[in-house]
């Protein structure tokens, strides 16, 4: 219910015209390689491959909102792929910087497609099982998309999986001096997590273990406790943590 209403907040606020983009110059390669690190560990209990292949190419976009577009299309490329791989890749195309999420996943009809970015429009779930999403993720896509005018197109077909390509203006090689806090932003999740000590704190197991597996996927010392009466038993037993969650 949380993540329905996060969404729908998005769409709301896209649609209402109040996401201002903030846009600087950063190197697309570790945006791409962070968006994969995310997803690691659900790729890895999926037993799929998720590869990164990407030049180090400087873009001038919104750093955060592009973050969002392709987490939504990696999130969806794997939910939908059962065998293979999932595939991010960036490199030059003329004056601009094509970044393409290719998976080898169920794909789509041209039915599918015309609808693909419709709130709510799901392929292959019938039953509208919440595990397979909430058919929003790829709405928020086409409206980040538009907002950052990525040019953004799909090419699928049943069986064969589907490649979600953005366009992106390719812009001068920025220096340490004029790097922003959005462009250090990207630096990989895992370069500034891993080694951490982190307590889990959570009565409910399934969320206490999702977030446990989230955090080893990001090199983190993890630890769990049901209860502040475990939590502080394990403290004084020497495992002291940097961070509470």
């Amino acid at each position: 219910m949380g993540e329905i209403v996060d969404h729908l907040l998005e769409l709301s606020q896209l649609e209402a015209g109040t996401v201002v983009p903030e846009r600087t110059v950063f190197d697309i390669a570790p945006l791409l390689r962070d968006v994969a690190s995310m997803h690691q560990p659900i790729a890895n209990r999926q037993g799929l491959a998720l590869q990164v292949h990407a030049e180090n190419l400087c873009v001038h976009t919104d750093a955060r909102l592009l973050q969002r577009v392709l987490v939504n299309l990696v999130s969806n490329a794997l939910r939908y792929t059962e065998h293979g791989e999932v595939r991010l890749t960036a490199h030059q195309v003329g004056d601009a910087v094509e970044v393409c999420v290719r998976d080898t996943g169920i794909g789509m009809n041209a039915h599918a497609l015309e609808h693909a970015f419709e709130a709510f429009y799901q392929v292959a779930n019938p039953a509208r099982d919440s595990r397979m999403g909430h058919g929003l993720g790829l709405a928020i896509v086409k409206g980040l998309s538009d907002l950052l005018h990525l040019a953004l197109r799909v090419e699928s077909s049943p069986g064969q999986g589907s490649c979600f390509t953005l366009h992106l203006d390719l812009a001068p090689a920025t220096t340490a001096a004029t790097e922003t806090a959005a462009a250090r932003g990207a630096e990989p999740q895992a370069d500034r997590l891993k080694g951490r000590r982190v307590l889990v704190l959570e009565d409910h197991l399934p969320s206490s273990d999702a977030m446990a597996l989230l955090l080893r996927g990001w090199g983190c010392e993890v630890w769990q406790a049901v209860s502040a009466r475990e939590a502080v038993a394990q403290a004084v037993a020497g495992r002291m943590p940097e961070f509470v969650i």
